[in-house]
């Protein structure tokens, strides 16, 4: 069994805290008008990042017209498709590095002398990405800023099922925008066999 060092999870949340106070002001300052639909902290299975991730309806719009561009029929299914993509989001990764320092600074205290293993417990930094989501729910602190409805929040993944995305959507949002993920969540799985299948059969 992996022995862990010791994390403080007070501190990192309230980094975490700051962090996501700090990208969203750049962020809504960035998008000006757009409407964010999500916003999220994304890292990995080890913990050894953690960094914010958003897109906004209109950004969506623009990915998904450029990768339809020699097929525009698949529009709506890119649109599908992408909606749920963070990799894909126009603002994944934001943060300005001043932002991103107090955080990446921590994380890096957790690997080992050769930095070949991550030494912190993944499950308490996702429970630290967690507390601070819903501290900052409860605050009001995205429904004060965010144009339109806030966006919906989440913990996200690189490589990661739809199941642990909505078991993490369920502890920061309401039971009706979960719903409507689970559904756009299929869509998107949905979309993206449509265009696969469609350019596997191109010549």
């Amino acid at each position: 069994m992996k022995s862990y060092r010791q994390f403080d999870t007070l501190s990192f949340t309230k980094v975490i805290h700051k962090l996501v106070q700090d990208v969203f002001h750049e962020l809504t300052a960035a998008v000006g008008n757009e409407h964010i639909y999500v916003f999220a902290l994304y890292t990995n299975d080890e913990g050894s990042y953690v960094l914010p991730t958003a897109n906004t309806q209109e950004a969506l719009e623009r990915t998904a017209l450029q990768q339809s561009q020699s097929t525009p029929e698949l529009h709506t299914y890119y649109q599908q498709s992408l909606r749920w993509s963070p990799c894909d989001w126009e603002y994944h990764e934001s943060g300005s590095e001043t932002a991103l320092a107090a955080v990446n600074n921590l994380l890096d205290s957790g690997w080992d002398d050769d930095y070949t293993s991550f030494l912190f417990d993944p499950d308490l930094i996702e429970h630290c990405c967690i507390s601070a989501l819903q501290q900052l729910q409860r605050e009001k602190f995205f429904d004060n800023l965010a144009q339109g409805s806030p966006p919906l929040l989440n913990l996200l993944k690189g490589d990661q099922s739809n199941e642990e995305r909505l078991t993490f959507a369920a502890l920061l949002n309401s039971p009706e925008a979960c719903a409507q993920l689970a559904i756009e969540l299929d869509q998107g799985y949905d979309a993206y066999r449509t265009i696969f299948d469609r350019q596997w059969r191109e010549p």
